[in-house]
């Protein structure tokens, strides 16, 4: 049998048995074919099928029986071990060579098929691991900076697939005003994403000379738009394609951050939670209208409310309260009765905390539509008891928890920004002050933490005599007086650009707090490590 077969061009290793025809297999990975005889020592033709079709060799083996058997009952036997084809001993050569022709047109097509799944699986994947880069971009749009003159917000962004159609924001357009605003766009996935991030992107390009928001005047001053005039301003720009039958709702607002006046527009929207702290009473406000980017006559209407202090406004979209259980849908009357339940509750955890809720309703069942929280508090001063939250006591004085991630010295110089700015503190301190606060959190998430995101980092700052005062306290690793000092003092080698080593353990956060500050200074305080930075003005 080997010699007909070498001699009609076929390479043909030998095995005296079924257990060495398996090493054979391990050993030579190129095998794919094992014409076998029924009857050996060891393991047997039936027995070597089960065993190649049991075990993973990495690769698909076609198998032949061949024995002088061919009754009925033995070809059952074969083809249950797994036997791709059966052959009789007494089988012409010419139709022995067909059959395995036909063996090996069998595998060439299974290989292939192998490979196509194989290239379908690793595009995939990386359209898998795009869409979470894709939804890590999407979530670095949404607001970073919380906190405003007299304007606090917090959101819940959760879409159902990797990336969404909804979109949130807040700009702030001068010293006395922010625009904050929602949107839901048609339809799921990319496409929607796509929109969604091409509407944020028009939203904040503020300082271009087509900027929605605004619009100039004959003396070059710009002046801030009414909100159904950025309403508007949209449906003209997504109008324009006819060919995308894609849309999206919206809810537009301008808050005067002193005075408390709220200018607000709704496209095609579910209406605002209108919470009034005097009356403790909640209110849907606001009018559905056209959404924007089906309709080029559509147009919108601004409404006008005076907000108390204390006063909340929360927008969302429907994944909210179109969130399902069966034929029963949680509804505006269920979402305003969990704000309300929820009153409590600091307000910088409240929207993740309605969520929850929609979710504990749920019981479990999976969101079958992007759901976006967006709240809006206004007051003169946060006179609270929330932990967690910010407080300004007579406008000199903050205080946030934070909780570590790659995020937090962003997040939280950007608060501090804020912050300072409205104590009127110098652009050139404002910079120097930034700088320190983001190098020192860094430190704080790398060496106190080593990296452990989700753990309790506390900032205050308040101005006394002249001289910023920032305390930054976190529950990780210490260090000492001695070595923070030591720290300070060294004199660092010239840095190796090239080496990432270098950066990491250079020490280089130090020198510059160093450098820019003061003051500063570290102690330990029951369980807490706590850092002071001051800066004189």
């Amino acid at each position: 049998m080997r010699l007909v077969l070498e001699k009609r061009g076929y390479d043909v290793l030998v095995a005296s048995d079924g257990s060495e025809a398996l090493d054979l297999l391990q050993s030579h990975i190129d095998i794919q074919f094992v014409l076998s005889d029924w009857v050996m020592p060891k393991l047997d033709g039936v027995g070597l099928c089960g065993a190649v079709k049991s075990r993973d060799f990495g690769r698909y083996l076609f198998f032949v029986l061949l024995s002088s058997q061919d009754d009925h009952d033995s070809i059952t036997q074969g083809i249950n071990a797994g036997a791709d084809d059966f052959i009789a001993k007494n089988t012409p050569v010419d139709e022995l060579e067909a059959r395995i022709r036909a063996g090996f047109r069998t595998l060439s097509l299974h290989n292939e098929l192998v490979e196509k799944n194989t290239a379908l699986n690793q595009a995939y994947t990386q359209l898998q691991q795009d869409l979470l880069s894709a939804r890590e971009l999407m979530c670095q749009l949404l607001p970073v900076r919380t906190q405003y003159t007299n304007a606090e917000l917090t959101y819940a962004y959760q879409p159902t697939t990797e990336i969404g159609g909804d979109m949130l924001g807040c700009i702030e357009l001068d010293r006395d005003h922010i625009a904050f605003y929602i949107l839901d766009v048609s339809g799921h996935g990319v496409p929607s994403a796509l929109l969604s991030f091409s509407v944020h992107q028009t939203l904040n390009s503020i300082d271009s000379d087509n900027a929605v928001v605004y619009q100039r005047q004959d003396n070059e001053r710009r002046r801030i738009r009414p909100s159904h005039e950025v309403l508007a301003s949209l449906n003209d720009i997504y109008c324009q394609n006819d060919a995308s039958a894609m849309y999206f709702s919206m809810v537009y607002a301008v808050l005067n951050t002193r005075s408390g006046l709220l200018d607000i527009a709704f496209a095609g929207h579910p209406p605002m939670v209108w919470c009034q702290s005097g009356q403790q009473q909640l209110e849907l406000f606001g009018d559905s209208g056209y959404v924007v980017g089906m309709f080029d006559f559509a147009t919108y209407e601004s409404k006008q409310i005076q907000l108390e202090p204390g006063d909340e406004c929360w927008l969302y979209t429907d994944g909210v309260t179109e969130a399902r259980v069966e034929s029963e849908l949680f509804g505006e009357l269920k979402l305003c009765e969990t704000l309300s339940a929820l009153k409590r509750e600091p307000f910088s955890q409240r929207a993740d905390k309605v969520i929850e809720q929609v979710k504990q309703w749920q019981q479990g069942a999976h969101l079958e539509d992007d759901v976006s929280l967006l709240g809006v508090r206004w007051g003169s001063h946060f006179q609270t008891q929330e932990t967690g939250t910010m407080t300004l006591l007579s406008g000199e004085k903050y205080q946030k928890q934070f909780v570590t991630s790659l995020n937090m010295a962003r997040a939280i110089s950007e608060e501090l920004k804020a912050f300072w700015e409205a104590q009127s503190i110098e652009d050139s301190v404002v910079s120097d002050l930034e700088l320190c606060v983001v190098e020192l959190a860094n430190n704080v998430y790398e060496h106190a933490y080593s990296e452990k995101e989700g753990q309790p980092v506390t900032v205050s700052c308040w101005i006394d005599h002249r001289s910023v005062i920032i305390k930054v306290a976190n529950k990780g690793e210490a260090l000492e007086a001695a070595e923070l000092e030591a720290l300070l003092k060294q004199d660092l080698p010239a840095l190796d650009l090239d080496n990432p080593i270098a950066w990491a353990t250079s020490g280089r956060g130090f020198y510059i707090l160093n450098a820019l500050l003061d003051s500063v200074s570290v102690e330990q305080i029951d369980d807490m490590n706590v850092f002071t930075l001051i800066k004189q003005l």
